[in-house]
C-alpha cells in the first residue's frame, strides 16, 4: 500500500488541469502510472473516503475529490463518507 501514490494522485489532480481532465474523463487509465494496489484503485474508484482516512490518506488532499467531482464525489457524499462512523471527522 502506498499512501504516498495516492497523495501524489490527489496532488497532482489539484495542480495540473490536463490530468484533471484525463482523471475525470478516464481514471482507470489516469491511475495506471501510478503502483496501486488492487484494493486502492477500488477505494479511489468508489470514492471510499473512510478507507482512505483510516489507511493515513491526508483528508486535505481527499477534498480534491468533491472539488472537482473525481470519482462520483460531492461535497454531501464526501461528508457522508468520510464521518460513517467517526463523526467526530465530518466536514
Amino acid at each position: 500500500m502506498s499512501v504516498y501514490a495516492i497523495h501524489k494522485l490527489l496532488w497532482l489532480s489539484e495542480e495540473d488541469s490536463e490530468f484533471r481532465a484525463r482523471l475525470q474523463s478516464d481514471p482507470e487509465e489516469a491511475m495506471k502510472g501510478f503502483a496501486f494496489t488492487a484494493e486502492e484503485v477500488q477505494a479511489l474508484r468508489n470514492g471510499d473516503v473512510h478507507t482512505l482516512h483510516q489507511w493515513g490518506v491526508s483528508n486535505f488532499l481527499m477534498r480534491v475529490m468533491p472539488m472537482h467531482g473525481l470519482f462520483g464525489m460531492t461535497n454531501e457524499t464526501y461528508r457522508e463518507r468520510i464521518g460513517k462512523e467517526s463523526p467526530r471527522l465530518q466536514v
